[in-house]
């Protein structure tokens, strides 16, 4: 059983950071994703054994957590992109008399 999971492993371990490598352009990337759908297929082993094609499954995952991962930065982007507009309206310009305020403080 275990022999089985490290054969699947061992024969499509590079074909899948491949295709992953083409989905995020990123080697590190499509490795990292590919090794973490790997370990949630180690867990269900005992279903995905029974299979006709297990990569397929590991696959999928793999996509997904690329597609989750995109997710959860652009959602960070919007946020700070957000907060940077609420910041830019809410500090008010620099006034002259203001300036002078600053430079005496720094000199005192």
């Amino acid at each position: 059983m275990a022999g089985e999971f490290e054969e699947l492993y061992t024969s499509t371990f590079g074909r899948l950071v491949g295709q992953l490598f083409l989905v995020t352009g990123d080697l590190h990337e499509a490795e990292e994703v590919v090794q973490e759908a790997f370990t949630r297929a180690a867990g269900r082993w005992q279903r995905l054994r029974e299979y006709d094609l297990p990569e397929l499954w590991v696959r999928r995952v793999a996509i997904n957590l690329v597609t989750d991962g995109r997710r959860r930065v652009r959602r960070r982007l919007v946020v700070l992109a957000q907060l940077d507009a609420e910041a830019a309206t809410v500090v008010p310009p620099i006034s002259v008399d203001g300036l002078a305020v600053a430079a005496a403080l720094a000199w005192a």
